[in-house]
Order: structure tokens, then sequence, then C-alpha cells
């Protein structure tokens, strides 16, 4: 049996867990249907096997949450389940992931995620656009000098969190 060495790198265990948590807003966004008074992921066929040939390493996610009625709580478990399922023990080491979502670097990438999620949200309405479309959006909005400037704001900000309510992004 061919034993793989699990990687350590916090950081980049760090960007693939925002990177999944990031997929599933863009599921609950495009494909979250109203059926009975009932919340629920409808994911056409055609989109699945586009996603299967584009984020193959994100298919299983959709899978579990296509049909399912959805629910913040739901969410949380379905996308920690997949964490745990496809990352934790067998691309990094167990206590990686863990580590991971304590570091200021994931909760710096996911608070400014939900930032250009707010601030484009009317944007992302008018038509529906491919997960790589989103992380284009996204890695071309961090380059933009205000958003540099703020990030990094937040990242030496020693005590101050995001979401602490001690900042905001007009």
């Amino acid at each position: 049996m061919e034993t793989r060495l699990k990687s350590m790198n916090v950081a980049d265990a760090s960007k693939e867990a925002v990177r999944v948590m990031m997929f599933e807003q863009w599921l609950r966004f495009y494909f979250l249907q109203e059926q009975d008074g009932v919340l629920r992921v409808h994911i056409p066929d055609e989109n699945l096997e586009k996603i299967g040939k584009q984020q193959a390493e994100l298919l299983p996610l959709a899978e579990m949450l296509n049909g399912e009625e959805i629910t913040y709580e739901k969410c949380q478990t379905m996308v920690c389940s997949f964490l745990a399922t496809f990352l934790d023990g067998k691309h990094y080491a167990s206590e990686v992931l863990p580590k991971a979502f304590d570091s200021k670097g994931f909760k710096v990438d996911m608070y400014m995620f939900q930032v250009w999620n707010k601030g484009h949200e009317s944007y992302l309405d008018e038509r529906f656009h491919d997960f790589e479309e989103w992380e284009e959006m996204i890695r071309e909005w961090s380059k933009l000098e205000e958003v540099v400037t703020y990030r990094k704001k937040l990242v030496l900000g020693g005590s101050q969190t995001p979401g602490s309510g001690t900042s905001t992004v007009q």
C-alpha cells in the first residue's frame, strides 16, 4: 500500500477551504429555489455535467447539496462533511484543517469574499456566471489598490478581526 505524505501547509488548506465555501455560496446563489415554502438546491443535469468537467474536485459537494432542503445549519454541516471527507486526513494531516479555520488568513479571506459578494450582488444577479467567472472576478477585484490596502489593514490589525464591527468597507 502506497503511503502519501499529507501536507502540513495551513495556508494552502485555508485557501482550499475558502474556495469550497465560495463554491457552496455560488451554488446557493444560482440554484436555490423555493418549492412549497421550502428552499432547495436544484442543479440541472447540464450544470452538474459542466461542474464535473470544470470543478471535478467540487462535484461531490454539488451532488450532496442537489435536491436538499437548505438551511444555514445544513449547509454548514454539508460543507464541513465535504471538507472532512475530501481534504482532512487525505490531502492534509488531520490537525491542519482546524488550524486553517482558526487562522487569520482564513478569516480575512472569508470576510473579503463576503464583502465582494455583497458589493457585487446586483451584478451577479443580472445573469448566470460560471464559478470560474466568480473566481476571476474575485481575483481581479482583489488586485484593486483600495482592496489591497484594506486587506493589509485587516491582516495587520492585530486584535481586530473581520466581521467584528470594528471596520467597514463602503
